[in-house]
């Protein structure tokens, strides 16, 4: 089932659902899916190495001169937020989680770092509960645990 809530009601539809599947899980429609995650780390707004610097150190870079560092160092951290919205993805904590449904619909979202899995990235199948699609209600029943999102998700282009 396909969501077509609109972004401010996420939250409480979420919410909701939490409730509700703590009280009884079973009534829920369930679909099979393949789960994919990626660890993101805090967002550093100067990494080091710098990707926007070839990866040479920052302090290599600016040559001890805070004229020539500072516009480079602006324009990295500048161009990775352009970058990242380009691309739909921002830099956040914890994990990023892809969804990707037998009848090829997916959708992406972010978890609480605490339930951190055994790898930095990895996938398996899974179960998910509730909807699909953008600002979807929905949680994941993965390995015995059930894993909530912490960011509306995403529906992306079927291939």
């Amino acid at each position: 089932m396909a969501s077509l809530r609109i972004p401010s009601a996420w939250a409480d539809a979420q919410r909701e659902l939490h409730a509700a599947y703590d009280r009884d899980p079973t009534p829920f429609p369930r679909q099979p899916v393949q789960v994919t995650w990626v660890t993101r780390g805090d967002l550093d707004p100067m990494p080091s190495p710098d990707p926007a610097f070839d990866g040479e150190p920052r302090a290599d870079v600016a040559g001890g001169s805070v004229l020539i560092g500072a516009p480079k160092a602006l324009g990295g951290f500048l161009w990775r937020i352009a970058t990242a919205w380009r691309h739909g993805v921002v830099p956040h904590d914890g994990l990023e989680v892809t969804v990707i449904a037998e009848d090829g619909g997916s959708m992406t979202f972010t978890l609480s770092p605490d339930p951190a899995p055994h790898r930095p990235k990895g996938s398996t199948d899974g179960v998910l509960v509730g909807e699909l699609g953008t600002n979807a209600a929905a949680c994941l029943e993965v390995d015995g645990r059930v894993l909530w999102p912490t960011t509306p998700p995403v529906e992306r282009p079927r291939p």
